[in-house]
């Protein structure tokens, strides 16, 4: 089945990192299920961060490299900080990137999580920017950094405050209802 990407990719809705409107990964999957091959849905429907090494398609490749790489630079990081050695952690892969781990202490030296977070996937964002210019505007190649942004801003999504917030709202109120009803088998005692 011959895809036609530039169709399917100008149908989607526009992805930025801060902004809104992005779909969830399923709805992008069933969008993709009747207009890509089995082959590529396949590829679609098992996708993570961490692409599978059997793997070769060059997006892929590019992208697990280099996030074994960042990888590997967090760990010697880490153990730098911990005062242990980083060996027995390590991935094998690229040695690194030049100029990546300046980077990486500038997102580490980020105050709190929340802003260490942002900035690695700034990071992330910015890579798969240049695998897209390397892959082309509306290929195969960019329907896969189009489903890998797709799957960072889900995990955007798990720690959004809002998102935060109503999780700890719902799990305040059920151990609210908990204990009350509790207290009422107590008191009926």
């Amino acid at each position: 089945m011959a895809t036609d990407f530039i169709y399917i990719l100008s149908s989607l809705p526009m992805l930025e990192l801060d902004g809104d409107g992005a779909w969830e990964y399923d709805r992008f999957l069933e969008t993709c299920e009747n207009l890509v091959s089995a082959k590529e849905f396949s590829i679609l429907e098992h996708l993570s961060l961490f692409p599978d090494a059997s793997n070769h398609n060059p997006v892929l490749c590019g992208w697990r490299q280099w996030m074994v790489v960042m990888g590997n630079m967090m760990v010697k990081y880490r153990a730098k900080h911990l005062g242990v050695d980083p060996k027995q952690y390590l991935r094998s892969g690229k040695d690194d990137y030049p100029g990546d781990e300046r980077v990486l202490d500038g997102i580490m030296s980020q105050p709190g999580l929340l802003a260490k977070q942002n900035a690695w996937e700034k990071l992330q964002w910015e890579k798969l920017q240049e695998l897209e210019d390397e892959g082309g505007a509306f290929s195969w190649n960019a329907l896969l950094v189009y489903a890998l942004r797709l799957l960072i801003l889900q995990n955007r999504r798990r720690y959004e405050q809002k998102a935060g917030r109503e999780a700890f709202e719902n799990l305040v109120s059920a151990r609210l209802a908990e204990a009350a009803e509790a207290r009422v088998l107590m008191e009926d005692k």
